[in-house]
């Protein structure tokens, strides 16, 4: 796959960024595989070979546009021709995933230390498959068929409201499912248990039990699962804040049962017709669906976390060295002899590893992914690092109206949450549940990626403050300290002092 033909063949001018996260390669590498084959197998043709850059553990996957673009007009076209596609998908998913999950759980219990190298390769293999399996009725046709639903949702309503603020305000509550997120119900969770520490009951054993079953919300890729003074960090906080849990239990409560309230006032004040009201609700079935795609390999990831470190012990890796190497290439060292696992390991040094983290690309090719040699990182970098203009103003997609004026705070991984301060604007590539310490403590939310049905824009919703996503360079054209002036309604960012 990898020579000079296969670079110059590409034409990178009509390559597009669209995700963009701070991760390791594994387990997120197993998406490719996934959509090739929802592409080859669901939507009839071939995804095209994508690139993922990776700066300093930052992830920045590229696709061609023409390619991505077709994948939704397909799903579209299906759901046109079967207006239940997404239950389908659904209902087929829960059964997949349901499954998967029954397996991935037992990394967390078996002795894993007894097995031979070759039976770790096979539940790492396992792992990757089932992984693959499922994902193909999770995010691959929700994500694929809710982003040209929003875009052709936006422009009928406006014929319907014409007032642009209005129609921001309306176009998000019309996407808005009306169940709450696994996140909200992890706090409401923990909201019951403050009310029992007030009553000055017995929560130590409460504690645990809530650790044990939502331990794995931070994990996200790669990152640290809950611990219980984390849990119990958490629980001060709720105690001292001005609102009691009480309160909070029943905002969140009220705010859920207004939605549908919401929206039929406003289907009926706009006399919006039934097959935008369709699909609005279809919309909404692609959010649950990628709320449910989340929850269900954040636990995946922190059940693989087991495997990893055991897979790593043996090969005298960190885990995320372990996580730079490709499925085919701990097939090598897994399946092999002591001798072979020996000029692995000098061929695959950590110096190597170490590079790949620090600068590399790797290519998605069908199901094969595969890192780029320096000369052939090089050949590509010089296509996709293109150098951004400088702008004071940014426009992006309202996943909450409303307006702030603060300071603006850059966080690209957990391990930058301390800098984030009360008050100020959240600017960062995209979020996801372990964010939410910081999401709270924001003013406004501003994203480089993301739609109205994003983790950021839901979230943003259920906190009630502005939101700004799709932006695509917040992160590189706004600067820590900036003043900012946020017109979400508008999908404004202006920069107005440095």
């Amino acid at each position: 796959m990898k020579n000079k033909s296969f670079i110059k063949e590409i034409n990178f001018n009509k390559y597009v960024s669209v995700y963009k996260k701070h991760l390791t390669p594994f387990p997120v590498l197993l998406v490719v595989p996934a959509y090739s084959i929802f592409f080859s197998k669901h939507l009839g043709f071939k995804l095209k070979k994508l690139f993922i850059k990776n700066d300093n553990g930052m992830w920045h996957a590229y696709v061609e546009l023409d390619n991505w673009n077709k994948s939704h007009n397909i799903m579209f076209k299906l759901y046109e021709k079967d207006p239940k596609i997404m239950d389908k998908y659904l209902s087929k998913f829960k059964i997949e995933a349901k499954k998967y999950l029954k397996f991935t759980n037992t990394l967390t219990t078996t002795n894993l230390s007894k097995l031979s190298d070759k039976e770790l390769l096979k539940l790492y293999q396992r792992y990757s498959n089932g992984y693959v399996k499922s994902f193909v009725y999770g995010e691959c046709p929700a994500e694929t068929l809710r982003l040209l639903l929003e875009k052709e949702l936006k422009p009928k309503l406006m014929q319907i409201v014409k007032n642009k603020n209005e129609l921001n305000k309306i176009f998000s509550m019309l996407l808005i499912p009306s169940t709450p997120s696994f996140t909200a119900i992890e706090e409401i969770e923990l909201l019951k248990i403050a009310i029992l520490a007030k009553k000055k009951g017995k929560i130590s054993n409460k504690l645990k039990t809530h650790l044990h079953n939502y331990k794995w919300i931070p994990v996200d890729y790669n990152y640290e699962p809950w611990k219980l003074k984390d849990i119990t960090s958490r629980l001060k906080e709720i105690m001292k804040d001005k609102f009691s849990p009480e309160k909070k239990i029943t905002d969140t409560n009220n705010y859920m049962k207004s939605i549908k309230t919401k929206q039929k006032m406003i289907i009926s004040k706009y006399k919006i017709p039934k097959n935008i009201v369709k699909d609005c609700i279809t919309a909404q079935k692609c959010m649950i669906l990628m709320d449910m795609k989340k929850e269900v390999y954040t636990k995946a990831h922190y059940h693989v976390q087991f495997l990893i470190k055991e897979i790593s012990k043996r090969l005298g890796l960190t885990m995320t060295q372990t996580n730079y190497l490709t499925p085919d290439e701990i097939k090598l060292v897994l399946n092999g002899t002591e001798t072979s696992k020996n000029n692995f390991r000098k061929k695959y040094s950590k110096k190597l590893i170490n590079s790949r983290y620090k600068q590399s690309i790797y290519c998605g090719d069908g199901i094969k992914v595969d890192f780029l040699n320096k000369k052939e990182e090089k050949e590509v970098r010089k296509h996709l690092d293109k150098k951004l203009e400088q702008k004071k103003e940014l426009n992006g997609i309202c996943g909450n109206p409303g307006k702030v004026k603060a300071k603006a705070r850059i966080i690209l991984n957990t391990k930058e949450f301390k800098k984030m301060k009360k008050g100020e604007v959240l600017i960062t590539p995209y979020t996801t549940p372990e964010f939410l310490p910081v999401m709270k403590k924001a003013s406004a939310i501003v994203t480089d990626m993301g739609g109205v049905t994003s983790h950021s824009s839901i979230v943003a919703r259920e906190l009630n403050i502005p939101c700004v996503v799709g932006t695509k360079h917040a992160t590189k054209l706004i600067k820590d300290n900036d003043l900012l002036e946020i017109n979400a309604i508008e999908g404004k960012v202006k920069i107005k002092k440095r």
